[in-house]
């Protein structure tokens, strides 16, 4: 009996779907996708890009009681924390787009920041905070051993502060150092 009224349920529900939505369409109508499309599709990952967080930062975000994960990357915190980001795209058109981001949270606060593109020529990171429009949310610094470092811009610095409820960070401040890595 309980078998054939959930047989029923999943029936329905997959009518009232495909009346809803509508049924997907016929495989010979799907577009023929370009040569340039279907290789970059073969080639998912086009390296790695790490992002080690700074110190001092990581000391600030404790005090103000704000956590992060990765969202779709790699963490590990070995002496240091650092996240690891899928390099797509084609790192042939001068940035380096990540796959993945990092989800800043504390109570009564979040920042999800993902879509991060590295754009070396304009010395900027882009990225989206809280899935909103595209904004330049780090300045590029100087090389180090560490990297290269991820400094805070004004918009970046105001956006963490107004979606965590801090006032702590500020323009100029590093996020952490990146080392990208193209195979």
């Amino acid at each position: 009996m309980l078998t054939r009224l959930t047989q029923g349920l999943i029936g329905s529900a997959i009518i009232v779907s495909i009346a809803h939505f509508g049924a997907a369409p016929a495989a010979a109508e799907d577009p023929v996708p370009s040569p340039e499309t279907a290789a970059s599709a073969s080639h998912w990952s086009q390296g790695t890009s790490t992002l080690t967080l700074e110190n001092t930062t990581l000391a600030t975000f404790e005090f103000e009681g704000v956590r992060h994960f990765p969202l779709f990357a790699d963490k590990t915190v070995d002496g240091a924390t650092t996240y690891a980001f899928d390099v797509v795209g084609d790192p042939g058109d001068g940035t380096t787009e990540l796959f993945g981001g990092i989800s800043f949270y504390r109570d009564g606060g979040c920042a999800i920041v993902s879509d991060l593109v590295i754009d070396p020529a304009g010395d900027t990171v882009t990225g989206r905070v809280n899935f909103g429009e595209p904004v330049a949310l780090f300045v590029l610094g100087g090389g180090t051993d560490e990297g290269t470092a991820w400094h805070f811009t004004a918009d970046g610095a105001a956006a963490f502060n107004e979606e965590l409820g801090i006032t702590s960070l500020r323009p100029g401040r590093i996020l952490g150092y990146d080392a990208t890595a193209i195979d």
